[in-house]
């Protein structure tokens, strides 16, 4: 009975190592020079625009407690081409409009934790450049990133976290097409054709969880007294216990 209660205590005293949580990065183009996410065209239809947003995918990326890396599509520019009726359509969907260099920012979160819950939260902003053609002709669409620093690290209390994104040209597809005269609208809304979505790459080197270290190897300075862990106060405790046990059943 005395072993069986000694082993006991000995599981309990042992201290074990906790699970580091989730890590979540959310994406988004924060602006660009005119101060919105849009980039407006001119020479095709009514008007005509690149704009951006998560339609269709999902701008969150987590990299669970047990993994140490993610990725998936999180963003990009579609083009939406407005045109009075059909007329006008047929007469200029083989209109090319260039996208002149314009420089964009993307805007990054990572959530020490899960999204929307974690207590630390950092930002991060990549500066990027986007160009291409868009067309209301299928085919004749592309963007174009360049970014002056695609990869970006942060670091927690217990994670270093690194961002990356890379550029994934999508199959090719119908702009969203949209008529003044109130004829339907042609092409998808959800999902919209994205001729290039960015991927997030995310990386984690989370900090090994030694339940006996020092939290990094920290000099104790060698003169003062060594204080014992708690579960070591725990340990002690149970081996005095047990030896008192042991010599009262031996002087009985």
């Amino acid at each position: 009975m005395i072993r069986n209660w000694w082993l006991t205590l000995a599981l309990v005293a042992t201290p074990l190592p906790v699970m580091a949580g989730p890590i979540a990065v959310f994406t988004q183009v924060s602006q660009q020079p005119r101060g919105t996410d849009e980039i407006p065209l001119a020479g095709l239809g009514t008007f005509a625009v690149l704009t951006t947003g998560s339609s269709g995918v999902n701008p969150v990326v987590t990299v669970a407690a047990d993994q140490a890396s993610a990725s998936q599509s999180v963003v990009g520019f579609w083009p939406v081409i407005q045109f009075q009726d059909h007329a006008q359509y047929e007469a200029q969907k083989g209109t090319v409009l260039t996208v002149p260099d314009t420089p964009v920012k993307l805007y990054t979160e990572i959530h020490d934790g899960a999204y929307g819950q974690a207590s630390s939260v950092k930002q991060v902003f990549f500066d990027a450049t986007v160009s291409g053609q868009v067309s209301a002709t299928p085919g004749l669409n592309r963007v174009d990133w360049r970014f002056a620093n695609p990869t970006q690290q942060v670091t927690f209390a217990d994670a270093v976290v690194t961002v990356s994104f890379e550029p994934k040209t999508m199959p090719d597809g119908l702009p969203q097409i949209q008529f003044t005269d109130g004829s339907p609208m042609l092409g998808g809304l959800n999902p919209p054709y994205y001729p290039t979505l960015l991927e997030a790459r995310i990386q984690v080197s989370r900090a090994p969880n030694d339940p006996n270290g020092d939290g990094g190897g920290s000099d104790t300075g060698g003169g003062g007294p060594q204080v014992p862990e708690p579960a070591t106060v725990v340990l002690l405790a149970g081996c005095a216990v047990g030896g008192w046990v042991m010599r009262r059943r031996t002087a009985i």
